[in-house]
């Protein structure tokens, strides 16, 4: 009960607190930014709001509630629900939402059921009218960059679900009616069940399900959780708890979530403070100690995007990177060779290609969180965090193969603001990207050409990073199939430390990778030459030990393969034995019997057991990999 505190009245001071601040420190919840837009309703009468805060509280008004709307606010709901302002609101909802960074689910939360309806109504209205004239703007637009993001708004909206959840009274319909509403339609959704048997409020929840727009008054603002709502509209009277509680329908984390937007039609902020001094005090007897409260101006976030560019733009700058030429040379193709330039050097040390990554993945973040604001203005920020992307593009299409299609992404996707002016040099170095990997398609690796290659190309990190990357999928193959190939590994892990910190050149690590090569491939045919399958050679691996005569390494293998054989028959009938301790200690006994029959003498008893318990634990792994059986 606000600053009364009645609970501790009662039973006496917190035992322990868990508030706002500590929950984002422990990254429980996400930060809110509040963005106060228009219009602005003035009240100058705090006596009056906090009357209509408590009114409004509950979407099932009393006839004494009714009778006092009509009465004493009457002017001041009109002002409210005006249909100008309504529509400037509906206007700004439907610019809004599809231009944010995260598009996450979001909530309308009107005055009360009849305005949910009729914000429902304009927002539905506005929105097909944003996407003819979406559709007008990619038929008219020249730049191939724009008109692709200009599409990927156009085909957002159309995606996009919208639903009405309010409570259900009786004879709704005639009361909708008398105030020119069809509430009928979406009772009917609010009741429906999908094909898979869901509710409306399960599509919600679903973050897959393109339901993520809902207009409601009380309905869902308490005891309602779905983790993907990053944005809220509020345009209700609120305060105290349940200002509170409405705000954190938007601070559950969810993948790809970083903040909750909370977008103030009412100018509820006055309250906000207060509310959040009341929740958020982490010592109860300094109520005036200046606390981090849970949210912050949305003038916050740009300038924290300005920090992170500058400390990015300092780190490159540390590495002889000089994004500022990128961002101030006027000839594209100089652009382009500035970027191969700059991607070779980050390309050289794993650390400093982290630690850029690092940098890029904030940078992109807060970008995307001060969407749709940071479309409009000078674009100054949008061209550096566009020289970034860009660039780690260039990186990871170079160093990570297996998500190339990502990387493609990061170099094609010119969002709104581009750094290359010219469409045709666009072209051009998109294609050159795409076509350089189609080239370098570490599957099927020419060595000769690219030993050719790595002698004639000025960017000698690019092709070391090329054939390291075939190295390690190739050891990432070997590994799977035979886990005791780890002494692997740690060379390879040998050869990349020295690189990183500079005790070799490129030229000689490029000729320390390609031996390696050379003998990973000899290890990858050894199965061949030892007379095995892959299956026996990781078990004979696991049994050798040194000084073995030629008749025992014979004897060995034949172990491996007796071994083998039958605890493939074993597990047939018992397909489950590593969910029964019983049967697991059948295994344990059956591995025993059969190795000390097959084992040469020379195998001493410490030796035996260690033995024993490596292809027990090897067999357990393998058979919880396959499901139900020892190998494939």
């Amino acid at each position: 009960m606000a600053r009364d505190e009645k609970t501790k009245q009662w039973f006496g001071g917190y035992v322990s607190r868990y508030d706002f601040a500590q929950s984002i420190e422990d990254e429980a919840t996400v930060k809110l930014f509040y963005d106060r837009r228009l219009p602005e309703v003035c009240v100058q009468n705090d006596d009056l709001e906090d009357e209509l805060c408590e009114i409004f509280e509950d979407e099932q008004l009393t006839d004494h509630q009714i009778e006092r709307l009509q009465n004493k606010y009457a002017s001041m709901v009109s002002v409210l629900t005006a249909d100008d302002r309504l529509n400037t609101i509906a206007k700004d909802i439907v610019l809004h939402f599809p231009r944010r960074g995260y598009q996450g689910k979001a909530m309308v939360i009107c005055l009360d059921k009849y305005t949910a309806v009729k914000m429902f109504n304009k927002v539905e209205l506005q929105w097909k009218a944003e996407i003819q004239a979406l559709n007008k703007q990619i038929s008219q637009c020249q730049d191939s960059s724009r008109k692709v993001y200009l599409r990927g708004i156009r085909d957002n909206m159309k995606a996009v679900e919208m639903a009405v959840v309010i409570s259900e009274e009786a004879g709704e319909d005639d009361k909708f009616k008398q105030q020119g509403l069809d509430i009928d339609r979406h009772r009917k959704r609010m009741n429906k069940r999908d094909a898979n048997g869901l509710t409306l409020e399960d599509n919600f929840k679903d973050p897959e399900h393109p339901l993520k727009l809902v207009f409601v008054c009380a309905m869902w603002l308490t005891g309602f959780d779905a983790p993907t709502v990053s944005t809220l509209y509020i345009d209700k009277p609120m305060k105290n708890h349940t200002l509170m509680q409405t705000i954190t329908r938007a601070n559950r984390t969810a993948p790809g979530k970083t903040c909750g937007i909370i977008v103030d039609y009412f100018n509820v902020f006055r309250h906000l403070n207060k509310a959040l001094a009341d929740y958020s005090r982490r010592k109860e007897d300094d109520e005036s100690e200046d606390q981090e409260v849970a949210v912050e101006d949305k003038s916050v976030l740009f300038l924290l995007l300005k920090d992170a560019i500058q400390q990015g733009a300092d780190y490159c700058l540390s590495l002889a990177i000089n994004l500022g030429k990128i961002r101030y040379e006027t000839d594209n193709f100089s652009k382009i060779g500035l970027f191969d330039e700059y991607t070779d050097k980050l390309i050289a040390n794993d650390e400093h290609r982290k630690q850029f990554n690092v940098y890029q993945n904030t940078i992109d973040s807060l970008y995307d969180a001060c969407k749709p604001d940071i479309l409009t203005g000078d674009g100054t920020d949008r061209q550096w965090v566009a020289i970034f992307k860009y660039l780690r593009g260039c990186v990871d299409a170079n160093v990570d193969h297996g998500n190339i299609e990502q990387a493609k992404k990061r170099i094609a996707d010119l969002l709104d603001e581009s750094i290359l002016t010219d469409d045709k040099v666009k072209e051009h170095w998109i294609n050159y990207r795409i076509n350089r990997e189609q080239e370098i398609d570490v599957s099927a690796l020419d060595f000769d050409a690219l030993q050719t290659r790595f002698k004639e190309s000025p960017l000698k990190n690019m092709e070391v990073a090329h054939l390291r990357e075939f190295i390690e999928q190739k050891l990432l193959e070997l590994l799977t199939v035979n886990h005791t190939r780890n002494s692997f590994v740690e060379r390879l892990q040998g050869i990349i430390n020295e690189y990183n910190s500079g005790g070799r050149t490129t030229e000689q690590s490029f000729e320390d990778l390609n031996s390696f090569k050379d003998e990973i491939t000899l290890e990858e045919q050894r199965h061949i030459v030892e007379g095995l399958t892959d299956a026996e050679l990781e078990l004979f691996d696991l049994l050798y030990k040194e000084k073995l005569t030629a008749d025992e390494r014979i004897a060995v293998k034949n172990a491996a393969r007796d071994l083998l054989q039958k605890l493939k028959q074993l597990s047939a009938g018992k397909p489950f034995w590593y969910k029964n301790r019983q049967e697991q200690g059948q295994v344990k006994e059956a591995i025993k019997s059969i190795l000390h029959e097959d084992l040469p003498e020379s195998y001493d008893k410490p030796t035996f057991v260690k033995k024993c318990d490596e292809v027990y634990s090897l067999i357990y792994d393998r058979t919880l990999t396959a499901g139900d059986t020892f190998y494939h």
